[in-house]
């Protein structure tokens, strides 16, 4: 059986991607931290990531063709059982091979699609042992209640970054490998039909709030969680 790593840090500069990545990241079940520096190996000697596990996730953006892949020789170094995934926003002929033979998994080039990004998290992982190949068994959430396909993937998002509000161009963009366009209403439409089974099945120990221009939040006021 494989087991879930303990920790998964981004190190990514733009934060919007950083936030897009965590996301998919957390909803694989994997607790996820975000990181702004562009000196790797000192993300692991400051606060919380001080005693980082032995095996991990590393997601690391670079942008410079000589610094780049020095540094993930250093991560490598330092983290010698983490999975590595370069995002390679340099992209020119050679970034890709320099950073597989610095110590990379994986390199995914900019930009790319949220989805080939979450499969190939998915692939690493089980080569990794990290993961069980297959489709992840449903939750005594998803299988209590009759939701629809899409009505699950949002759930399943939701229920990952439980506590965080999640925006509506992070659901589009990993449903739907594009952006959301302002006025679109699919994503309200589905949550109200999410409350209402939620609330049928459940009563009140799920909730879905939905915030003011900014998207939506799931709770549970007794603590539960339906992982």
């Amino acid at each position: 059986m494989g087991e879930l790593p303990e920790l998964a840090v981004v190190r990514e500069t733009d934060d919007v991607l950083a936030r897009s990545l965590s996301t998919q990241i957390k909803t694989l079940g994997v607790k996820t931290v975000s990181i702004s520096k562009d000196y790797c190996p000192a993300i692991f000697t400051e606060g919380a990531l001080r005693d980082a596990p032995a095996v991990g996730i590393l997601i690391v953006g670079i942008r410079d063709a000589i610094l780049g892949p020095a540094q993930i020789a250093e991560c490598r170094q330092q983290l010698p059982d983490w999975l590595i995934i370069v995002i390679d926003h340099i992209a020119d002929e050679y970034s890709s091979a320099d950073a597989l033979t610095a110590g990379a998994d994986d390199v995914l080039r900019m930009p790319h699609p949220p989805r080939e990004f979450a499969a190939r998290l998915s692939l690493r992982m089980r080569q990794a042992g990290m993961m069980d190949g297959g489709t992840p068994p449903e939750t005594p959430l998803f299988s209590q209640a009759q939701f629809t396909p899409v009505e699950s993937q949002i759930l399943r998002i939701l229920n990952a970054n439980k506590g965080e509000i999640v925006t509506r161009n992070q659901l589009s963009q990993q449903l739907d490998q594009s952006d959301w366009l302002y006025g679109d209403r699919k994503f309200d439409v589905h949550i109200t039909k999410i409350r209402k089974k939620l609330h049928a099945t459940f009563g009140e120990r799920y909730l879905v709030q939905t915030i003011r221009s900014k998207g939506y939040l799931m709770q549970s006021p007794d603590g539960s969680d339906a992982s």
